[in-house]
This record gives structure tokens, C-alpha cells and sequence, in this order.
């Protein structure tokens, strides 16, 4: 029988409650993760510090919650029956997330991409995951000369992901209200990965004024 296997030893009618197989909470460092399966082999980290293999992860775990290396919380039962109840310590910051915001505004007058710096997110990832990304923000022509056009588009480490906002105005310091909201088009590798906003002008010597803006990221697994 598998040492994670849940099994129960019912009672017979007037046997002695005493006799009922017992239960304890170990901490245990998870060693391996089989994600389809909903199990996770464990190393209990007191008594014998015995190896449980297909542990059942509870339901109510999301399984992105489980990493190897970690230590969890395993209730046992004295019949051999195991469950991970969850992570061991401090809460969960789970799904990864961060926000950055700025009141105030920037000019940009590159024809290439130019960040409004400060307005970025780092998020650290432990597994392979899809960015979910929305950017509110309000643009304006600060040129003299007019119409003038320029582009606002997410960044992710420094590479453009499309589709970009084009913006066209024909009358200066008019603000138009912009708003991007997408998934990247491809899952990121854990470690690092930052996200930003960044803005051009399609003519030399324009210049476009980023204001309010407001930046979310969210990383879930692919």
C-alpha cells in the first residue's frame, strides 16, 4: 500500500474509541511534485524523518502553492493514511502579483521606446507562466506642431508585446484616455521578468505626455 494512500480503519459498534487509529500534524520538506496526479512525495522532518511517497495534496490547495523544497503541513493517520494539508510558515503570495502607479507625468520625444522610469514591475516567478498585464493611462500631444502620432506599448525585459496603442491628434494638449489589457503571447522561464511602459513619436522633434498612469501584473502558470 502507498504510504500517502488515504485508508480508514472504521470501529466496530461498542469498540472503544480509544482504539481508533490515531492522527498527528508533521512538518514535512516536499521532495518531488506530480502535478497531474494531485500528490506530492514528502520527508518528514521529525521521528524516523520517514519518506512518504503520493501524498494527496488537499483539495483546497492549488497545486501552484506546492513547490519542491518547501516544507508543508502533512496530517497522518495511524493506519498509514496521509494528506498535505498545505504550506508550512508564512502566508502564501500566491497568485505572484505587483503594481506600480505614478500621479505625475513624462515627456517623451524619442522615436524609439523610452520608459517612463519608475513605472515598471519585477515579478520573481518559481515556475513557467503566462503575465496578465493591463496599463491605464492618459496621452497628449505636447508638440507645437501638429497633427503629430506616437505609440504606447508593454514592454516585457525590454521587448515590445504587441498589439501597440497608436494614438494620431491634430490639436495640442487634448488628453486621450489609453488602456491596455493582455497575456503575454508567450510563457515566461522562472526567475525575474519585468514589465513596463513605454511610449515614441513617430516624427523626430515631436513630443508625447504620459500622465495617471497606473500598471498590474499577475503570473499564473502555463
Amino acid at each position: 500500500m502507498s504510504p500517502g494512500r488515504l485508508t480508514r480503519t472504521p470501529l466496530q459498534i461498542g469498540a472503544d474509541p480509544r482504539d481508533a487509529p490515531r492522527s498527528s500534524l508533521c512538518r514535512a520538506v516536499i521532495e518531488a511534485i506530480d502535478e497531474a496526479a494531485g500528490t506530492a512525495n514528502v520527508r518528514l522532518k521529525a521521528g524516523p524523518m520517514a519518506l512518504l511517497e503520493h501524498v494527496v495534496v488537499a483539495e483546497h490547495i492549488p497545486m501552484e502553492l506546492v513547490h519542491v523544497g518547501d516544507e508543508a503541513v502533512v496530517l497522518l493517520w495511524g493506519d498509514a493514511g496521509a494528506v498535505l494539508l498545505g504550506p508550512y510558515g508564512s502566508p502564501c503570495s500566491w497568485p505572484v502579483q505587483g503594481r506600480a502607479a505614478n500621479e505625475g507625468y513624462v515627456d517623451i520625444n524619442s522615436t524609439d521606446y523610452t520608459a517612463w522610469a519608475g513605472l515598471s514591475v519585477t515579478l520573481t516567478l518559481r515556475e513557467s507562466c503566462y503575465l496578465w498585464m493591463s496599463a491605464t493611462f492618459t496621452a497628449s500631444n505636447n508638440t507645437a506642431r501638429n497633427p503629430t502620432a506616437y505609440r504606447v506599448a508593454l514592454h516585457i525585459d525590454g521587448v515590445v508585446e504587441t498589439p501597440e496603442l497608436r494614438f494620431g491628434q491634430s490639436v495640442a494638449n487634448v488628453r486621450q484616455p489609453g488602456c491596455i489589457a493582455l497575456r503575454s503571447a508567450a510563457g515566461y522561464a522562472p526567475g525575474a521578468h519585468t514589465v513596463d511602459l513605454r511610449a515614441l513619436v513617430e516624427t523626430e522633434g515631436d513630443t508625447v505626455r504620459l500622465r495617471n498612469a497606473a500598471l498590474s501584473v499577475m503570473a499564473l502558470p502555463d
